[in-house]
Parts: C-alpha cells; sequence; structure tokens
C-alpha cells in the first residue's frame, strides 16, 4: 500500500510542482475541504442516526489525508521530494525511486482478470533459486481466478491482463511461462467421438 501511495505522489510531482494539498486532492479524488475543521467538535452521539454514515465517512476522509499528509512528510526526510515555500517538487533521488517502483511488477491485488470463452492452461518451470517469483507467480494466478491442476500447471477460462505479461517480463520469467488457449475440451474417449 505504502509503496503504491508513493508511487502515486512521485508520478504527481513528476509532472511538475504541486502544494501538499494539491496532491493530496490527486491521490485522493477530493476537492479542498476543511473537512477536520468542521468535523473537530462533533462527536458521534451528537448526530441524528442518519448522519452517522456521512460522519463516518467524512472521517475516513480524514484519516486518509492525514496518512498521506504523513507519507509526503516522509518522503521529504528521506530526500525524494522537496518542499520551497509551500511547493513540493521532485528530487533526482525522487526520479530515481519513480523509475524503480515503475518497474517494479503489478502489485497482485491490482491485477484483474475477465472471464473468457477460450479455456488457458499456463504452464511453468522455474528454476529452485528463483522460488520467491514462482511463489509470487502462484499468488497472481489464484487472484485472477486460475484454477490449480498440479503446482505448475493452471487453468481457467480467464482473459489475462496485459499487467500480468508485462510483470513477467520484468520479473524475467517469460522464458519459464507457457500459455496454451484450448479450444476443445474435455477427455480423449469425449474428444475422439
Amino acid at each position: 500500500m505504502r509503496g503504491d501511495f508513493t508511487l502515486l505522489i512521485l508520478k504527481t510531482l513528476q509532472v511538475g510542482k504541486a502544494t501538499m494539498d494539491e496532491v493530496i486532492d490527486e491521490l485522493t479524488y477530493r476537492h479542498p475541504t476543511n473537512i477536520y475543521k468542521r468535523f473537530r467538535g462533533m462527536s458521534r452521539e451528537s448526530l441524528i442516526p442518519e448522519h452517522k454514515p456521512i460522519f463516518e465517512n467524512r472521517i475516513a476522509q480524514i484519516e486518509e489525508r492525514q496518512r498521506i499528509s504523513k507519507l509526503i512528510s516522509k518522503l521529504k526526510s528521506e530526500g525524494l521530494i522537496a518542499k520551497e515555500n509551500k511547493t513540493l517538487s521532485l528530487t533526482q533521488t525522487g526520479g530515481r525511486k519513480l523509475q524503480k517502483l515503475e518497474e517494479r511488477p503489478a502489485t497482485i491485488g491490482r491485477m484483474q482478470s475477465e472471464a473468457s470463452q477460450e479455456f488457458r492452461i499456463i504452464i511453468f518451470d522455474i528454476p529452485e533459486r528463483q522460488s520467491g517469483k514462482r511463489q509470487w507467480l502462484r499468488a497472481v494466478l489464484k487472484t485472477l481466478g486460475v484454477t490449480m491442476l498440479q503446482e505448475s500447471v493452471w487453468a481457467g477460462k480467464v482473459a489475462l491482463p496485459e499487467e500480468f505479461f508485462t510483470s513477467l517480463r520484468r520479473l524475467g520469467l517469460l522464458g519459464y511461462v507457457e500459455i496454451f488457449s484450448v479450444t476443445k475440451t474435455g477427455t480423449l474417449k469425449q474428444m475422439s467421438r
């Protein structure tokens, strides 16, 4: 999660300088507000029952903005961003970090597949010395809704997303993974009829 927000903050500042509020608003997709000031003196008990969900949502927004603000301060202390007056900008170190973050494989939870009419079989043979990458691949395939037939043989009716192939390329796994599309399924006895 922190890596994702770090990437978003650095990408936002790569475009140009911005204030902290502008960066937070960009990440939270909300317009500048003084939510905290409006809700600071209120308590949950003082609200009409219908207003409690609105109050809870606003409190969640406040907490999200505070987390991002703390992360921005941490990135500043790490030398990834600089603050001059009230304006934030990306440093050279931040630019290098951004490049590294953009080159990493996609986060497992972020990848999503779509249903497909084609049955796909994914077979891989990743060397033992790269067992971490093998575990990553199995976790991704499970997340995408592909079923394990054997430890290195998976199958399912899914369209694999482009970021799956990009991540395989970044990890240097393309040579170890084979993907087949099957147009006719069943046992040999069923197919010979």
